[in-house]
């Protein structure tokens, strides 16, 4: 579950193992640059119906979705492999533009084994 590429050296990680919703969390973050990367791994599907996405397959033929809310500063990629569903985001307002973003966010999907 863990990904093979990060956008960005991290300074700090960490993460935790909420029980009560069966989530397992870790993140990332450098320090000077403020880049965040959050990964989520949940037991149980996640209700995302407020949020629209553009849907893509990663390299595996796996479906995938982008989720843009314009409300928060965070940019998501949601998939699911072997009964886990992920949820991998980054803060949007760090990287040159929407694309580039999106571009960082698949490598990171796709990395992960």
């Amino acid at each position: 579950m863990m990904p093979e590429y990060l956008p960005f050296t991290p300074t700090v990680s960490g993460g935790n193992i909420d029980k009560s919703q069966d989530i397992l969390r870790i993140d990332y973050l450098n320090e000077k640059s403020n880049k965040t990367l959050a990964l989520e791994a949940h037991v149980n599907d996640l209700n995302l119906k407020s949020a629209k996405g553009e849907y893509f397959n990663l390299n595996n033929g796996i479906k995938a979705e982008i989720i843009n809310d314009q409300s928060i500063d965070f940019l998501f990629i949601n998939f699911k492999v072997n009964d886990l569903t992920y949820l991998i985001g980054i803060n949007k307002n760090k990287y040159p533009d929407i694309e580039e973003c999106i571009k960082e966010l698949k490598k990171v999907a796709n990395s992960i084994k």
